[in-house]
């Protein structure tokens, strides 16, 4: 067997990328990469007994990078979730109750015709996107990607500047509708609905998210100076998985970004390079934006995340194309009609 290393380790570790046979190290060396995590993620335990209990989990995490780089070789490395377990991790940040709630109940479903354009790649990244943002240990990523698609579809449909940022903390504390669970979870489709009957969201300057800390917070009802408004959304869905991520890739080459759910089990230990092996994949417990895609045959989905832009590829990861990768077609994707207030 072949070990990386010292030098080379903490180089991919620094760099929060992939090496093989992380687990396999000396333990000089796993205690070097875990200061150099604790460095790189600003990592600050209150006790010694917990710094311990944290470096303990590390060192399992590493196991679990070697495991999946088996699988799916080089896109998986040390990330800001290494000292947290699986569980932890799928407790905090992923939301198991999306599968039970119903996406389409408001939408309009359509058909997106075959795509007759030359193009095969677009990415979206900056021209119909905001900043990537940090929903942190609070599980809002519905909001996050409501108010991004939202964000996008007024860049796409109104010209909206991209420095135009919605306020997710106004949909984590103030919608209530079935199933929206603030920071327990809850679905970008009925955040639509939220804005579209409240009559509109404010900017992320006037109502600043505050959840990071796991904390749903009470609604405040002053802060209604609103921006935008939702009349309604479209969704792409069809029985087939295969025909809707057909329909995806037109609608995303013709027009431009998507809100979906995904099985994002995997994703705490990505950190470059186009991921093709989520596990199962078939757990949707997660809500992020399509903003690209190759699809050439070896091409890929670009997906916009809300883990800070210090995960994965800038705050973004690539999956396989035109396999329902970590399951991103088995639920449809959806887009709004938006209008400035």
């Amino acid at each position: 067997m072949i070990y990386a290393t010292l030098a080379t380790l903490l180089s991919f570790a620094a760099a929060g990328v992939s090496a093989s046979e992380f687990s396999t190290s000396s333990p000089e060396t796993l205690k070097q990469l875990f200061e150099q995590f604790k460095r790189n993620h600003g990592k600050r335990y209150s006790t010694m007994e917990e710094e311990q209990s944290r470096y303990e989990i590390f060192i399992q995490t590493l196991k679990v990078i070697d495991e999946r780089n088996q699988a799916d070789a080089g896109v998986h490395g040390i990330t800001q979730f290494a000292d947290m377990t699986q569980q932890e991790f799928e407790d905090t940040y992923l939301d198991r109750t999306i599968a039970n709630k119903i996406r389409q109940r408001n939408a309009t479903l359509v058909d997106i015709p075959l795509y007759q354009g030359s193009a095969t790649t677009v990415d979206y990244t900056g021209t119909q996107t905001t900043a990537i943002k940090n929903q942190e240990s609070c599980g809002s990523c519905w909001a996050h990607a409501a108010a991004q698609q939202i964000e996008s579809d007024g860049m796409r449909l109104l010209g909206n500047k991209a420095s135009l940022t919605l306020s997710v903390q106004q949909l984590v504390s103030c919608d209530h509708g079935e199933g929206q669970l603030g920071c327990m979870g809850g679905l970008q489709e009925t955040a639509f609905d939220y804005v579209r009957e409240n009559g509109g969201i404010t900017t992320e300057a006037e109502y600043p998210y505050t959840s990071g800390g796991g904390r749903t917070g009470k609604c405040d009802s002053s802060k209604n100076h609103y921006v935008m408004g939702v009349t309604g959304y479209e969704m792409i869905f069809n029985s087939n998985v295969e025909e809707t991520e057909k329909q995806f890739t037109s609608y995303v080459l013709e027009s431009g970004t998507l809100s979906i759910g995904v099985d994002a089990t995997t994703w705490n230990t990505y950190t470059g390079g186009i991921m093709s092996n989520c596990g199962k994949g078939t757990s949707i417990n997660h809500a992020v934006q399509i903003v690209g895609v190759d699809s050439s045959s070896s091409g890929w989905w670009k997906i916009r995340n809300s883990w800070s832009p210090s995960w994965g590829e800038q705050g973004t990861i690539r999956v396989a194309y035109g396999k329902n990768t970590c399951g991103l077609a088995t639920e449809g994707g959806s887009h709004t009609t938006v209008f400035n207030l």
